[in-house]
């Protein structure tokens, strides 16, 4: 598996780190289902998934399936920050896109302290 994780919950924060390199659409599915069931069952309100050293190959077909999926968050008012790498930037900006159009909060950044800056505002 090139995929590794760890989730941890901080009052009604979640945190994920990912790592790994040439993560498949399974593994980046999985991942992604495991935050979204934690958040739920932990009632977090607000998600921070550091992706900065995950690498992965996931197509756009692909990154709009996964983006579907998440519309489950949209009902539980969770806000989700991605902060990813320069190589994996682009998808996430689509991969948010297609959220955001599905009613979720969410926004990707490069740098943790513009996404905490975004993710604990009011707005």
């Amino acid at each position: 598996m090139s995929l590794q994780y760890t989730i941890h919950h901080d009052g009604q924060t979640l945190r994920s780190e990912a790592t790994g390199q040439n993560a498949s659409f399974e593994e980046m599915q999985e991942y992604s289902k495991a935050i979204a069931m934690s958040a739920i069952q932990h009632q977090s309100r607000f998600v921070l998934c550091d992706e900065i050293a995950l690498f992965h190959n996931v197509g756009i077909a692909e990154t709009y399936r996964m983006a579907e999926q998440l519309t489950v968050f949209a009902k539980f008012e969770i806000r989700v920050v991605l902060i990813c790498n320069e190589h994996t930037y682009e998808r996430a900006k689509f991969y948010e896109t297609a959220a955001v159009n599905r009613g979720m909060k969410m926004k990707v950044f490069l740098q943790k302290e513009d996404a905490e800056q975004w993710l604990f505002s009011e707005q």
